[in-house]
């Protein structure tokens, strides 16, 4: 069977799939770049607090004034490794095992480090409002098109967030073409695999119309799941990944499939 992944080609998910009998059909639709930190006279400036939850500050990063960061992507943590950024006893809280693998390698090369992670930003939010005081201020390494649901759930009670971007996140030139082009040749995929929500604003455009109401749309985390139901309403099967991994989509695929075969049968 045919999945149509809206990412980059990636070796992982192709050997969990081909192992299972789905053909691995990627298209790349994100094109991320890191901003540089600006610098001044004095040194790396500290980010702004700011109350409304978008409004986020491009500037260089001095973490010493908080008490913990936070990161939801790879990208973040190739923003923090590549600026040689000193996490010495900050508190940690990463969304996705992958990211949080990523970062701990960094991170044991600092001392008193406490680094927690879960499988999406809901969960992640709750784990620092259980675990975390309230007056520890926080510094959040996002994108140009953050995840709202940590700032929201956090200011919501009362935790000081700072927002800094450290990467922009945009279409990549001519997937549109390239994503046209294979729903235009005819195969028929079992799923469209969708890996954030800018994933899905992007590609959901392109996709509107052309795959066929049993096509399933499979999410790979909650905050990509409510992306797909807003763009996609009702109009397609929706599946949300209950481990944000390989084998975790793996999973979901497998029971569209055994699904298919006994409504076909």
């Amino acid at each position: 069977m045919n999945c149509l992944l809206l990412h980059e080609f990636d070796a992982r998910f192709e050997s969990a799939l081909s192992e299972h009998d789905f053909k691995y059909c990627p298209v790349p639709v994100l094109h991320i770049t890191l901003i540089p930190p600006v610098r001044n006279p004095n040194g790396l400036q500290t980010a702004e607090n700011k109350d409304v939850t978008n409004d986020c500050t491009r500037i260089g990063v001095n973490v010493s004034p908080y008490g913990g960061v936070i990161v939801t992507s790879r990208y973040a943590v190739n923003y923090i490794i590549e600026n040689g950024i000193d996490l010495s006893g900050k508190c940690v809280a990463v969304v996705g095992p992958r990211t949080a693998n990523l970062l701990q390698n960094y991170c044991s090369k600092f001392q008193r480090i406490t680094l927690v992670w879960a499988d999406n930003a809901a969960k992640l939010s709750d784990i620092i409002l259980a675990n975390f005081q309230t007056d520890l201020s926080w510094l959040f390494f996002c994108s140009t098109k953050p995840l709202e649901t940590i700032p929201r759930t956090l200011r919501q009670n009362g935790v000081n967030l700072t927002q800094i971007e450290v990467y922009k996140t945009d279409k990549k030139p001519g997937f549109e073409s390239d994503l046209s082009s294979i729903l235009n040749a005819g195969t028929e995929f079992v799923a469209a695999v969708f890996f954030s929500p800018s994933g899905v604003e992007f590609s959901a455009p392109v996709l509107a119309g052309k795959l066929p109401p049993h096509t399933s749309l499979v999410a790979f985390g909650r905050s990509t799941e409510a992306a797909v139901t807003a763009a996609f309403g009702d109009v397609h099967p929706v599946r949300t990944c209950k481990h944000p991994t390989p084998s975790g989509l793996v999973s979901v695929l497998l029971d569209i499939a055994a699904q298919r075969s006994i409504a076909e049968s």
